[in-house]
């Protein structure tokens, strides 16, 4: 012979051997539990209605579940900011102890200081709006929430219909 060797096995050796790998990862796959948890940091920005309309009860509920969210424990890299809004919108780093009852509201001015807040700290950006749902949303903001991506979470007390409470 010259200087070609030949392999003693056959070609359906090889492509049952690869079939056999396969089935074993697939089987493995199935079986063994993956678990990759990625947190990106991001600001996160809770706004709070501060307006008449909502009783004192619900101010109560908005306040324990907006504390909830706040202590729930997250990635250090999550900043978290606050923006009260009634007769005037206010920027604040943590949450209030009690809401004061405040004149008017304006859901929208809320909203766009949320996505100033989220627009100015160059990070993703969720926000998590807390009110007894009398409130429309101006197409602008819609826009502006849809173009820079940020969901929205619509968090509403129960009603004394049900006892169920809407989070959008």
């Amino acid at each position: 012979m010259t200087g070609v060797q030949t392999c003693a096995l056959p070609i359906w050796f090889f492509q049952l051997f690869f079939h056999f790998l396969f089935t074993v990862f697939i089987l493995l796959a199935l079986f063994i539990k993956f678990e990759v948890k990625v947190e990106l940091p991001y600001t996160l920005v809770y706004c709070i209605d501060n307006s008449a309309s909502i009783s004192l009860k619900n101010r109560g509920w908005i306040l324990e579940n907006a504390k909830k969210l706040w202590d729930a424990p997250k990635n250090e890299d999550i900043e978290q900011k606050v923006v009260i809004f009634g007769s005037e919108v206010k920027i604040l780093d943590k949450l209030p102890q009690k809401l004061d009852v405040e004149t008017g509201s304006d859901a929208n001015l809320a909203l766009e200081t949320a996505i100033s807040i989220i627009n100015k700290s160059n990070l993703p950006g969720k926000i998590i709006f807390f009110t007894d749902g009398k409130f429309q949303i101006e197409e602008k903001i819609a826009q502006e929430l849809l173009a820079f991506n940020i969901p929205l979470f619509v968090n509403i007390p129960p009603s004394k219909e049900n006892d169920i409470a809407l989070i959008l």
